[in-house]
């Protein structure tokens, strides 16, 4: 598992509202290539509710660390991404 914590949550109405459609895109999103929120931990008191813990399942890696790497990215990569990416959408277009 992994924990984020999101310090001060709501201080900022922009990143609380970024913070709520990430929370309900990834509870949503169902693929073995995205990371689920297995839980979101709640405040131990509800008066002093600033940081928001969600969990998440463990991955290996994220798509951010693997654009950054020094490893130069080949067309098999590319085509890997944009496969995964196009599966993901006609999975969900399905379900609408």
């Amino acid at each position: 598992m992994a924990i984020k914590k999101i310090a001060n949550a709501f201080d900022n109405v922009i990143d609380a509202k970024r913070t709520l459609r990430e929370i309900k895109l990834l509870r949503h999103l169902q693929h073995e290539n995205i990371v689920q929120i297995k839980d979101i931990i709640p405040p131990t008191n509800r008066d002093a509710f600033k940081d928001l813990y969600v969990v998440y399942e463990l991955m290996d890696t994220d798509l951010h660390q693997i654009i950054r790497s020094p490893q130069a990215l080949s067309n098999d990569h590319s085509q890997y991404f944009l496969y995964q990416v196009r599966t993901r959408w006609r999975c969900m277009a399905a379900r609408w």
